[in-house]
């Protein structure tokens, strides 16, 4: 059996981040914290958040565990939560009747309990250890989402990422009746860089959209890191709290006339 608790309002917010991506991620419980592991159907998204054990007031993990529930089932519980929210989350293999996760949420006027059932046996999917990035820009992501809306505007699903001649980070944005490139400036988008020139990659309006959605539950600000080599483009939100939050998009490479 895992027991733990956390402050609600942090729980709800990775939970509503999470289930953008998926509705069955897979929770690994640790002695030292939880790794939450999240791939969306087309195998395009995977996210890998990092809960540090300090972050929660209570953590009773005995060894390591694997499980998966309905994030978005959980969510709806979440929203509006105040205070510690106690979770506890049994297994049959340990002795209980069945494999549910117990949810006791504070509330106006009490508290309440939800159960909510886990899932079968679940098998996280493969996190990237180590990929040669050799560039990065630390963003305001108004700056991606303003990307992201212009390709609606000109009706095109490849925003086409690149380095201009003046070291700023581009995206081209082609429609069959007009074409929009975005500069994004030092000082208003871009806080700090390192770039190599030759880097680039196309990503779908869709998957950037989705990405700058995630980062608005907790911030305005992501590091985003990339290559002149074909990787995927990984996206590090800054928390206001003990965690990490990796976003990882594979890249656009299968269609005519994708390069920047």
């Amino acid at each position: 059996m895992i027991e733990f608790d956390i402050e609600g309002n942090i729980l709800s917010s990775i939970c509503d981040a999470v289930a953008v991506i998926t509705k069955e991620p897979a929770f690994v419980f640790q002695e030292s914290g939880v790794s939450i592991v999240a791939l969306d159907d087309a195998k395009i998204m995977l996210a890998n958040i990092g809960l540090r054990k300090s972050l929660f007031n209570t953590y009773d993990v005995p060894g390591l565990q694997k499980v998966s529930f309905d994030i978005k089932e959980l969510a709806k519980h979440l929203s509006g939560a105040a205070g510690p929210t106690m979770i506890t989350i049994k297994s049959m293999e340990y002795g209980d009747k069945e494999n549910r996760l117990d949810l006791m949420v504070p509330s106006r006027y009490g508290f309440k309990s939800i159960f909510i059932p886990i899932l079968g046996e679940v098998e996280p999917s493969m996190v990237p250890k180590a990929m040669p990035f050799d560039s990065f820009c630390k963003i305001d992501v108004g700056g991606l989402e303003q990307i992201a809306r212009d390709a609606d505007r000109v009706d095109t699903v490849y925003c086409r990422f690149s380095i201009g001649d003046e070291d700023q980070l581009v995206a081209k944005l082609m429609g069959d009746n007009s074409t929009v490139t975005n500069v994004l400036e030092d000082g208003k988008s871009i806080i700090c860089k390192k770039f190599n020139p030759e880097a680039k990659f196309v990503l779908s309006k869709e998957y950037l959209a989705d990405a700058v959605k995630i980062c608005k539950f907790f911030t305005n600000i992501t590091k985003m890191s990339f290559g002149s080599a074909l990787m995927p483009i990984m996206f590090e939100h800054q928390l206001p709290f003990d965690a990490l939050f990796r976003i990882y998009i594979a890249p656009i490479t299968n269609i005519e006339g994708a390069t920047p």
